[in-house]
């Protein structure tokens, strides 16, 4: 169920003191009250700003002439991964994804995706710090109840910039740590990371006591709110990131004794990534997405692109439940999903949950008795050609398994986008699950040979149905469960290098992604495309056949080797943007690159 909690509509005027022509009749010349301005309503007006503001850049970057057909942070997140292949239609489709994906050598300055990402992260930052310029804590004096609504406000800003802060120094290292609103002359230089996590936990720390906490586990309005166990569970993530394991096992610690937060049932797993499972008693934090026909979503705070990049791609008829457009970006490499299927068990809720199979697409699903896929009286063609000559019948970059976790349902879409060719959809956008909490504590439990961590590992992965049980709590598991519990969730990049495992598990990104031109010459490297008449002359009863798998070869014509994969000492950061280097000088580029 939705809340109706914050507006659809910026009033980014309201950050700032603004004079209408009643308030120029000041009682003595030269002399203004300013007090009036200082009101609880406009720092309430002003904190909704961030929220949208924060919203907008995770779901769109910037906009302009910028875009990034699939959301910069979401793909900038998501994309550098050994789980997915970054489909589309085709190797030179979406680019701006498949060189993260393949870490091609393209992954310079001047790629879109991490110039939009960090553009977008300091328009965040930017937004927090005109709040914070006008508001400070306990600066309301006579008044205990304003002062708590202003205080709420300050802390929502300065946990929203910690948050941003963490993410550019998890992706750039050494960022420049902007805590107030730049003028044209300032040129800040970088920030070395060990003192932007210092500074993001302080921040959270001095938050927290003037947030919010849920009422009980089932209180939705303050699942979309920036909460005291959200500035806590986030300082502990900050604080594994800094390996200051005692630290963050206290702080997640408090989250979990909170009793305000609990897994959903294994049943309804496949919920949690739609409008069925928004605001649930598993979600520490969502951004709220309300619709508001007052904007223009195609410039503006739009998920469109995210839509488009979770959705099946060339399927010839798709189930009643799933949209009909898309570019399936983000299909689960053939590693990950027999990954998944030999930890937990083709049955398990986890992976019911998060992917579908071929004959899932074809035969439809049910998952704890919700239907999920399903069809009319005819099945479909599995898939229809693509490639450089569509001749042949086939999915770019499909390994055998679609993702399901996210993909759009039409019940989803806006209405007054529904049946267009770019369609925003209503689910939340997802910052923190309890899951995580849970997985982030027995990694602390794990690096201090702490025995508790392992009820937490079981929780989890008696909720999903998974047939493997942990009997210790070793980093070997966790990096296990966590690698089957977070997909498509923005952590693996980030988790493979600080465990120093990037190299070894991406070093062969593009190297053998799969390709649905069976005319490829081969190279050694056996790659999957949907091909292949799986059943002969056994149709369905509209004439069709089925398919299944045939494993063809990618030929080195489109990557030579040491031109695509991760390098080491060069991709466990990303790349400054040319837009940020050109304009100052006291930026540096990040080594390699």
């Amino acid at each position: 169920m939705k809340q109706y909690i914050l507006s659809g509509v910026a009033l980014l005027a309201l950050l700032l003191p603004s004079c209408s022509e009643d308030r120029l009749e000041i009682p003595q010349k030269g002399v203004v009250d300013f007090s009036s301005f200082y009101t609880a309503e406009n720092a309430e007006n002003a904190a909704t700003f961030i929220y949208q503001t924060a919203m907008y850049g995770h779901w769109c970057g910037t906009g302009g002439s910028d875009w990034v057909w699939q959301g910069a942070i979401w793909v900038m997140q998501e994309a550098p991964s050994d789980e997915v292949y970054w489909a589309s239609g085709d190797k030179d489709d979406h680019v701006s994804g498949l060189i993260l994906n393949e870490f091609r050598d393209q992954l310079d300055e001047n790629l879109v995706t991490t110039k939009v990402s960090y553009t977008a992260y300091y328009n965040i930052i930017r937004g927090c710090n005109q709040l914070l310029d006008q508001y400070q804590y306990n600066m309301i004096e006579d008044n205990d109840e304003m002062n708590a609504i202003v205080n709420r406000c300050v802390a929502e800003a300065k946990v929203t910039r910690a948050y941003v802060h963490f993410m550019l120094a998890i992706y750039w290292g050494n960022p420049p740590l902007v805590d107030k609103t730049l003028q044209g002359s300032d040129k800040p230089t970088h920030t070395p990371h060990e003192e932007i996590l210092d500074w993001c936990v302080a921040e959270l720390d001095e938050a927290a006591p003037y947030l919010p906490s849920k009422s009980d586990v089932n209180d939705q309005a303050n699942a979309c709110r920036l909460t005291k166990e959200f500035a806590y569970a986030l300082k502990g993530k900050v604080e594994i990131f800094q390996e200051k394991y005692a630290d963050a096992k206290a702080d997640l610690k408090k989250v979990i004794d909170s009793k305000l937060y609990e897994l959903v049932d294994g049943k309804d797993m496949w919920k949690l990534y739609h409008v069925a499972g928004d605001l649930c008693k598993e979600w520490v934090f969502q951004y709220n997405f309300v619709d508001d026909e007052n904007i223009n979503y195609f410039d503006g705070m739009y998920s469109y692109h995210f839509v488009n990049s979770t959705s099946w791609r060339y399927l010839e008829q798709y189930p009643n439940e799933v949209i009909h457009t898309g570019w399936g970006s983000c299909a689960p490499s053939k590693e990950f999903g027999d990954g998944l299927i030999e930890n937990d068990g083709m049955d398990s809720w986890r992976r019911q949950a998060w992917i579908a199979t071929y004959d899932e697409i074809l035969d439809g699903k049910a998952i704890g008795g919700d239907s999920v896929l399903s069809y009319g009286s005819e099945k479909p063609y599995a898939v229809r050609g693509v490639g450089s000559n569509r001749k042949t019948t086939g999915i770019y970059g499909v390994g055998g398994y679609w993702e399901f976790k996210r993909i759009p349902f039409w019940s989803e879409i806006i209405k007054r986008d529904y049946g267009g060719t770019n369609m925003g959809s209503e689910v939340n956008y997802p910052i923190m699950r309890y899951a995580e909490v849970l997985l982030l504590y027995a990694e602390a439990c794990a690096q201090t040979g702490d025995a508790d961590g392992l009820k937490y590992l079981n929780m989890l992965q008696d909720r999903a149905g998974s047939k493997h049980r942990s009997t210790e709590c070793t980093m070997a598991e966790v990096k296990n469960e966590k690698r089957w519990e977070c997909f498509l969730e923005g952590s693996r990049y980030a988790d493979l290098v600080r465990w120093g495992d990037a190299y070894e598990r991406m070093k062969d990104r593009g190297l053998s992604e799969p390709a649905a031109d069976g005319t490829l010459p081969n190279a050694g490297r056996s790659v999957p495309s949907t091909l292949d008449d799986k059943y002969g002359s056994t149709k369905y009863p509209n004439g069709t056949s089925r398919y299944t798998l045939k494993w063809d070869a990618y030929g080195p014509q489109y990557h030579s080797d040491g031109n695509c994969g991760f390098h080491q000492n060069k991709h466990e950061l990303m790349p400054y943007p040319f837009s940020a280097l050109s304009v100052n000088p006291n930026l540096q580029q990040n080594p390699g690159y």
